[in-house]
C-alpha cells in the first residue's frame, strides 16, 4: 500500500508516541520504574501548552487538517479573531471585546457559557460515565485511567509533528524512508506489550492491534 508522505508521518508519530506509553507502562508493571502519580496529567498539560501556543501565535507548525479542528472545536474563535488578538503588530494587546469575541469580561463570559453548557453536556456524560462504574465497578476505574492515557498519548503524538515541523523549519529535515524505519522501531515495544503486558497498552491500542493483527497468541511469560 502506498501512502503520501504526509500520512506516513501522522502513522508514524501516532505509533511513537503508542510505543513511549506501552514502554514506560511495561516498565513501571514490572518494577524497573517508579509510579508518578497522574503523569498522564502532566504529560497532556505539557503538550496541550505547546499546541496551544502554536495555535495562537505559530499555526505553521501544526497541519492544517489538525489546527482547523482545533478552531472548530474552540467555537468562538476564528483564524480572523485569533490573528487580531494574538498575531497582528500593534501598539498594545487587544481585548475580547474590541475583536468582537463577546461582551464584558472574559470571567464572566467563560461563566455564562459554562452554565448554557451544562444541559447538553449531562445528557452525554452522566450516561457515559456512571454506567460504566455501576455495571463493571473497578473495571471502569481503568477504563477512566485509559481515557486519559489515550488523551494524553494524542497530544504526545501532535506535539512530536511540531518537533518535526520545527527541524524542517531549520534545514535539518529526515528522509521519508526514516519514517519506515521509525515506524518499525516504534512496533517493536508495541508489540512486545500486546503480546507481554497489553495492560500497558491503551483501550484504543488494543482494540486495534487485535483488529489488524488478529488475538494475541499467549504463549509467552508476560512477566519477561
Amino acid at each position: 500500500m502506498f501512502m503520501d508522505s504526509s500520512r506516513r508521518q501522522t502513522i508514524t508519530f501516532f505509533a511513537l508516541s503508542r510505543a513511549l506509553g506501552a514502554g514506560i507502562s511495561t516498565l513501571v508493571a514490572r518494577g524497573h520504574l517508579p509510579v508518578i502519580p497522574f503523569l498522564e496529567v502532566l504529560t497532556f498539560s505539557a503538550c496541550a501548552s505547546v499546541i496551544a501556543y502554536c495555535t495562537a501565535l505559530r499555526p505553521e507548525y501544526l497541519s492544517a487538517g489538525y489546527y482547523n479542528s482545533l478552531i472548530k472545536w474552540s467555537h468562538d474563535y476564528t483564524d480572523k479573531i485569533i490573528t487580531q488578538l494574538y498575531r497582528a503588530p500593534g501598539p498594545r494587546f487587544l481585548t475580547c471585546e474590541e475583536v468582537g469575541l463577546h461582551q464584558g469580561s472574559c470571567l464572566r463570559h467563560q461563566l455564562v457559557s459554562c452554565l448554557h453548557s451544562i444541559p447538553r453536556f449531562v445528557k452525554l456524560f452522566i450516561p457515559l460515565h456512571l454506567t460504566p462504574v455501576v455495571i463493571y465497578k473497578r473495571k471502569a476505574i481503568r477504563q477512566r485511567y485509559s481515557r486519559r492515557k489515550e488523551l494524553a498519548l494524542f497530544v504526545i503524538s501532535h506535539t512530536l509533528s511540531i518537533l518535526y515541523t520545527t527541524l524542517k523549519q531549520h534545514k535539518m529535515s529526515i528522509r521519508p524512508s526514516m519514517f519506515t524505519i521509525l515506524f518499525a522501531i516504534a512496533m517493536m515495544p508495541i508489540m512486545h506489550a500486546y503480546e507481554r503486558q497489553p495492560d500497558s497498552l491503551s483501550l484504543l491500542t488494543n482494540g486495534l492491534l487485535r483488529f489488524f493483527v488478529g488475538e494475541r497468541t499467549q504463549c509467552c511469560d508476560h512477566n519477561k
